[in-house]
């Protein structure tokens, strides 16, 4: 088995073959012989092979095995030869939702997306695609490919490999969804990122770990007493759901707690950072001292009079910058619902093949 790299050309010759140029013959190692088979994902192709008197490691594709092979787009890729057969690629899909049409298909994500796939951009095919855009029938999938300025989409062969990249928990859970990628199993298609990690088992996976010294004090269903403590010794502390992500989760409005009840704000939501002055136990700690009204409730727009009936319930009131914050995760869960139709669409679909 050889491994190396290539540049990938299109040539007008009409011959059905694939031409190699000498150099790159070498450094693959391939002995002499008349056919080859080019494989690209789940494409196959039996060719002749051609030699080229040519410096420099290329491979030049008439244009008829271009669109057959529907390679995702020309230039510098990974080739390896084993045996008879020549490998392109690999071909990494990233499983996720896509939003069609748009010039940020992946939405908010789009960027952090962008920079998975200019890692490694000169070696490997990087493309992104949805459930809804394979067609396990005729083994493709209409690709999300970057390209200069902007975004492409193309038929292509069904990848080497998936990264599961799915927008959220919820959809994640969907049946449908997980039958989806049971499919590329049965396949001999890798998945990699089956799915969310709970956020106690990544706790348990980092302890006797090197990095666990970066890993903040975390206790799971904590005590009262517990949590009483973790305030006596640090500023603030975090209140999040083990299934969570984004800090977009809401929490019960009773956390059930073997020596009492902790009580979240009123609204029912944990905020990202909670004082000490927004927690309250049943049996735990006195509360704090209560500031005036206008000292409490001036920034939320409440005449005065219903201020002070706010006065008991609202520790701290949101400032502008916690307004934005509210407003862009607002913001954030308008894109997910979006994202989540989009993703969840497949199990609307007939199963095509088994």
């Amino acid at each position: 088995m050889s491994l190396t790299t290539c540049t990938i050309h299109v040539t007008q010759r009409q011959e059905r073959a694939v031409y190699l140029t000498s150099e790159l013959a070498r450094a693959l190692k391939l002995a002499k012989t008349r056919n080859v088979t080019l494989k690209l994902g789940s494409k196959k192709l039996t060719l002749g092979l051609k030699l080229l008197n040519k410096t420099g490691k290329h491979v030049y594709l008439p244009s008829s095995v271009y669109a057959q092979l529907r390679l995702p787009r020309l230039g510098n890729a990974m080739i390896q030869l084993d045996d008879k057969e020549l490998r392109i690629g690999p071909m990494i899909g990233i499983l996720t939702a896509v939003i069609k049409g748009s010039s940020s298909p992946f939405g908010s994500r789009t960027d952090f997306i962008r920079q998975f796939m200019r890692v490694g951009a000169d070696h490997a095919f990087y493309f992104g695609f949805s459930p809804s855009d394979v067609n396990w029938t005729d083994q493709t999938v209409v690709a999300t490919i970057p390209r200069e300025g902007g975004w492409t989409r193309k038929v292509i062969p069904l990848p080497d490999v998936v990264y599961n990249r799915p927008p959220s928990r919820r959809a994640e859970k969907l049946a449908s969804i997980n039958a989806f990628k049971q499919r590329f199993i049965k396949r001999g298609i890798p998945l990699f990122n089956w799915s969310f990690f709970d956020k106690w088992d990544v706790y348990n996976l980092l302890e006797g770990t090197d990095s666990y010294r970066f890993v903040p004090e975390s206790h799971i269903n904590p005590t009262s007493g517990q949590i009483k403590d973790m305030l006596d010794r640090h500023k603030f502390i975090y209140l999040k759901p083990t299934g969570g992500d984004l800090w977009d989760r809401d929490l019960p409005p009773d956390l059930q707690s073997e020596a009492g009840i902790l009580r979240p704000l009123p609204s029912g939501r944990a905020q990202r950072a909670a004082p000490v002055q927004q927690i309250r136990f049943a049996d735990g700690p006195p509360e704090p001292a209560k500031r005036t009204p206008e000292q409490l409730c001036g920034s939320t727009g409440h005449p005065p009079d219903r201020n002070r009936q706010l006065s008991d319930r609202l520790p701290v009131p949101y400032d502008e910058e916690q307004q934005e914050r509210v407003g862009r995760r607002r913001h954030r869960r308008q894109e997910s619902r979006q994202r989540r139709r989009d993703y969840a669409c497949a199990h609307r679909r007939p199963a095509d093949d088994a």
